[in-house]
């Protein structure tokens, strides 16, 4: 996918995390990870509590995702892995994506939509406008 991305000319222009190099072992036998671009200013997961009190950035947020989101499908590029978690919120309060493909997360996309467009987008929809307007219990957390 982050080929993709990158052939595309879409890194640089949109906030996801794009894959900075990879790292093989000493016989370039194996993979063994990838280092990804470093998303500015420490930012920290939409899962993270302090993100899901700040309702008043929600709506920002929720534009932003379903901004690059639809620019992604746009080169038949699905995000694929969509939760809270793959969601990063920077210093300047903007929505970076993140870990594209691979997985999915059965509370934000049905398995039979996983790595589609239609399950990105019952993702973000799930996010948005389930997940994160219920009342948090800040006393679990």
């Amino acid at each position: 996918m982050q080929s993709r991305i990158l052939n595309a000319g879409l890194k640089g222009k949109l906030r996801v995390a794009g894959v900075h190099s990879i790292v093989i072992s000493e016989d370039a036998t194996m993979t063994i990870g990838l280092l990804f671009d470093l998303i500015p200013s420490a930012a920290e997961p939409l899962d993270n509590l302090q993100w899901q009190l700040a309702s008043e950035h929600h709506a920002k947020w929720k534009q932003q995702v379903t901004d690059i989101v639809t620019e992604l499908h746009s080169y038949d590029i699905v995000w694929g892995d969509v939760h809270p978690g793959n969601i990063f919120i920077d210093k300047n309060f903007d929505a970076w994506l993140l870990d594209f493909g691979g997985g999915w997360v059965e509370e934000f996309v049905d398995s039979e939509k996983a790595g589609t467009k239609e399950g990105d987008w019952q993702g973000v929809r799930r996010i948005f406008d389930e997940w994160i307007s219920q009342d948090v219990d800040v006393g679990s957390k």
